[in-house]
């Protein structure tokens, strides 16, 4: 696979995501790229595109929801 960097690069794959008939979600958290989420069986995937470059990150394992606060707590508050 061929992914290129840049908005042209983005558009391409979108669109092999729409062929595949995966769901995605977009974020823009910085002024200087966009990242992909989508997930797929077991995994969660971020691919980030800049105007130069193209990364990405892969999320396994267990991301089961939790109701214990004071786990969150302790990781918000670095303890």
């Amino acid at each position: 696979m061929d992914i290129k960097p840049g908005l042209s690069g983005l558009l391409a794959f979108l669109a092999l995501l729409q062929e595949k008939h995966l769901e995605y979600y977009l974020y823009h958290t910085s002024p200087d790229d966009i990242t992909v989420c989508f997930t797929l069986p077991g995994s969660r995937i971020e691919v980030r595109f800049e105007e130069t470059v193209v990364d990405w990150s892969i999320f396994e394992g267990n991301e089961d929801c939790r109701r214990d606060f004071d786990t969150l707590d302790a990781l918000i508050s670095g303890k």
